[in-house]
């Protein structure tokens, strides 16, 4: 059995009945989210994460499918709220970040994926026995506890705003609304420079869709969610402020390559 581990995950175990699992603690995050300029996002969290993050679209190669994640950073490998004591207490932290260390991942075997998803988490914080800081989720009938039936149950619930984001992003790439996005930065010393690989939503074309589309579109709220990306690209000059540390340091500036 083949278990394909998240991005940001090390090495994922199906969690089972003999586990004990250690929660991070308060403040702490997982150890990828340190040296990331992203991380992944549900189209659930939009509201709340908008006001603190921009947000917008990457192509995932490996899998060759889009997928919506919340910038941190205007660089590969920084993360801006992230401090020596945790993650930023004014900012919204993702839903992605919150569930670690557990995840539900897909299973494989003789090459062929299993369409149930299971339940796991990342070895580092599994031990066979009883010890301080370790809790058992499971007891010998394999019953859960209650508070095991929480993270359950938010594990699944967010599992299924995943697969919602992926319909969103899906229906996006069908109808060509995406295009390449770079955001040009010029500092107060005139110096600039560019932060690209990222795509967002043409504006213009999301006019024009058809009167049935923007129906379709109402009933699953995706054109709220769309006009939410686009507002969101404002948190564009925070990132920098934050970055600099200054309060009016630069300007910034949004294109997108037709």
């Amino acid at each position: 059995m083949d278990i394909s581990p998240p991005f940001g995950y090390r090495d994922v175990k199906a969690l089972n009945r003999i586990d004990y699992v250690r929660f991070p603690a308060q403040g702490e995050v997982p150890p990828f989210v340190k040296d990331t300029a992203i991380v992944p996002l549900s189209i659930g969290e939009m509201v709340s994460a908008s006001a603190h993050y921009p947000l917008v679209f990457v192509h995932d190669s490996l899998h060759d499918r889009v997928g919506l994640v919340a910038m941190l950073g205007l660089a590969t490998g920084e993360n801006l709220f992230y401090t020596a004591s945790g993650w930023k207490t004014d900012a919204y932290q993702p839903a992605y970040i919150r569930r670690f260390p557990f995840c539900i991942a897909k299973v494989s075997a003789s090459e062929q994926t299993d369409p149930n998803l299971l339940v796991c988490v990342e070895k580092d914080y599994v031990i066979g026995e009883a010890r301080d800081g370790y809790r058992r989720l499971l007891d010998d009938d394999g019953k859960a506890t209650q508070e095991w039936q929480k993270v359950e149950t938010f594990l699944r619930e967010y599992q299924a705003d995943l697969e919602r984001t992926s319909a969103f992003c899906k229906r996006l790439v069908e109808l060509k609304l995406l295009d390449p996005l770079t955001a040009t930065f010029t500092q107060a010393d005139k110096k600039s420079w560019n932060v690209s690989g990222f795509l967002g939503i043409n504006e213009g074309r999301l006019a024009q869709l058809g009167e049935e589309t923007v129906m379709e579109w109402h009933r699953n709220g995706w054109l709220s969610r769309a006009y939410l990306h686009l507002f969101s690209l404002q948190r564009m000059q925070r990132l920098l402020h934050d970055k600099l540390g200054l309060s009016a340091a630069a300007s910034e500036g949004l294109q997108r390559q037709d």
